[in-house]
């Protein structure tokens, strides 16, 4: 089980420049020259006494000022929402699983997976429980030596480590939950921050048998032995292979030959 709430993390240097993005400083400046006008014609209006014609007249004006500002409003969420489907197709994201190894599924991993759209940069794996009271033979992995940050992770690729044996794990007490710390970031400098947990208990129930080619690897070993002891008791066996016409030939040969013997054997008997 994992749970992920991803939050961006950015430096003050990309404070600064994130101000400039996505039409930010654009939207404040026009937005603010739009306002500083309103309440110039406003107060200007205020101070005139105009006539009934004469403010009917400036009604079409207010009234196109104030279209001008609500379609700069609808521009500006739709080209945000552009700019996060854009990052939400390139952007990374990183999750920590629990999984099996295909030669030893008795032996669950501890997985880090990109299962984003984008390469996942300087990704770090911090735990933040405490497991100095659980035995080192039932986490197996030494989660102090992976703090130092992976280069990279490309889309749909996982790093993977040996976690523990699944009836360790389990056991008379299971492993309590486990939570993590994943930061990481995207190609264009932007970090990520998620907390994310791991429970054994879901391996409850999961297949723990052989695969087939470990089963076929072992039965092929078994064989091999056999094949050695049968020699050893047994005299060594030869193959002879030889055409249809030379076995004839052969057998023939061998007919003449006996037949050959009886008359010499009861000649020498008369």
């Amino acid at each position: 089980m994992s749970s992920d709430r991803r939050q961006p993390l950015n430096d003050p240097t990309e404070q600064r420049h994130s101000l400039f993005r996505g039409g930010k400083f654009a939207l404040g400046t026009i937005t603010g020259i739009i306002l500083a006008i309103s309440g110039y014609l406003l107060f200007g209006f205020a101070d005139l006494s105009l006539s009934r014609p004469e403010l009917l007249e400036l009604v079409p004006t207010s009234i196109a000022l104030l279209v001008a500002f609500v379609s700069l409003l609808m521009s500006y969420q739709a080209i945000s929402e552009q700019r996060l489907m854009r990052q939400a197709g390139t952007d990374p994201v990183v999750l920590v699983h629990l999984g099996t190894r295909e030669d030893t599924r008795a032996l669950a991993t501890f997985e880090v997976t990109n299962v984003g759209a984008g390469a996942a940069l300087d990704v770090s794996i911090k735990l933040k429980s405490d497991i100095s009271e659980i035995p080192k033979e039932r986490i197996i992995v030494d989660f102090k030596r992976i703090e130092h940050p992976i280069q990279t992770i490309p889309q749909n690729k996982s790093v993977s480590y040996n976690f523990g044996f699944g009836h360790k794990l389990l056991g008379d007490e299971p492993v309590p939950p486990l939570e993590f710390e994943i930061t990481y970031k995207n190609i264009e400098g932007t970090r990520y921050r998620s907390r994310q947990i791991i429970d054994v208990r879901e391996l409850h129930q999961q297949r723990a048998d052989s695969p087939p080619l470990a089963r076929l690897a072992s039965a092929t070993e078994e064989m091999a032995k056999a094949q050695k002891g049968l020699g050893r008791k047994a005299a060594p066996i030869h193959v002879v292979s030889e055409t249809r016409t030379d076995h004839e030939t052969r057998q023939k040969a061998q007919h003449e030959e006996m037949l050959r013997q009886h008359r010499n054997k009861q000649e020498d008997e008369n």
